[in-house]
C-alpha cells in the first residue's frame, strides 16, 4: 500500500514507533478492550470484545497483555 519492500517498511516503523507492527497493534487492541470493558458495563461478554479486538481467543489477549505489562516494566 506505501509502495515500500516488506523489509524496509519494517525498519521504517520501528524507527518511528519503537517497536514492530505486531507489538504496536497488540498495543491498540489491548487498550481497545480495556475501553470497552470500562464502557460496556457488563452488556457483552469479554471474549466478544476480545474477539472484536481481532484476539483469537482470551489466552493470546492475557499473552499479548502479559506481555506489554512485562516490556514496560523493564524499561
Amino acid at each position: 500500500a506505501f509502495g515500500y519492500n516488506k523489509n524496509y517498511f519494517s525498519k521504517l516503523f520501528n524507527t518511528f514507533f519503537r517497536c514492530n507492527f505486531r507489538t504496536y497493534l497488540n498495543r491498540l487492541r489491548i487498550i481497545y478492550v480495556e475501553r470497552e470493558l470500562q464502557q460496556t458495563k457488563k452488556e457483552k461478554k469479554t471474549i466478544e470484545i476480545i474477539h472484536e479486538a481481532g484476539f483469537v481467543d482470551a489466552s493470546s489477549y492475557y499473552r499479548a497483555k502479559n506481555k506489554m505489562k512485562a516490556d514496560e516494566n523493564s524499561q
